[in-house]
């Protein structure tokens, strides 16, 4: 199997850099969305 299911994480666990970087990591993936879509 590709992807494995994990268990659910507790946001109120995780540090702000990680919810950082997690935020910056989709952010970035709609930015490259909308640059494909529209070249």
């Amino acid at each position: 199997m590709l992807f494995e299911a994990h268990p659910e994480i507790d946001i109120h666990e995780m540090s702000p850099l990680a919810l950082a970087f997690a935020g910056d990591a989709v952010l970035e993936l709609l930015v490259r969305q909308r640059l494909v879509e529209t070249s």
